[in-house]
């Protein structure tokens, strides 16, 4: 009986290590951290959040897979910028709009 051939191993590149880091990368610490600074204070819970989700969606581009805790960032960030903006609109805007549309009574 022959044995197949035994083949050296391949020797692996710097762009797949870095896709391997990257894909096993989490950032669910890091996104609480950013809720923790969220409820402390608002503008460096901002600041970290869009640093973080920056980090993860590059890791997302190296390795073509989501990282665990990206959705996270993507969901505080939503939570954290949409609401305040929608509860200034609905508080100052529509007042606003409803006073241009049926005038001073």
């Amino acid at each position: 009986m022959s044995q197949p051939p035994s083949y050296p191993p391949q020797k692996q590149s710097l762009a797949d290590y870095e896709r391997q880091a990257a894909a096993l990368r989490s950032y669910t610490k890091e996104a609480l951290h950013t809720l923790i600074l969220y409820q402390l204070l608002w503008i460096p819970g901002l600041i970290a959040n869009i640093a973080y989700l920056k980090a993860a969606n590059n890791d997302r581009k190296v390795s073509g897979i989501n990282p665990q805790g990206r959705g996270c960032l993507q969901a505080l960030l939503i939570v954290h910028i949409g609401v305040p903006f929608l509860v200034c609109f609905l508080g100052i805007g529509l007042p606003f709009l409803r006073g241009l549309i049926f005038g001073s009574r």
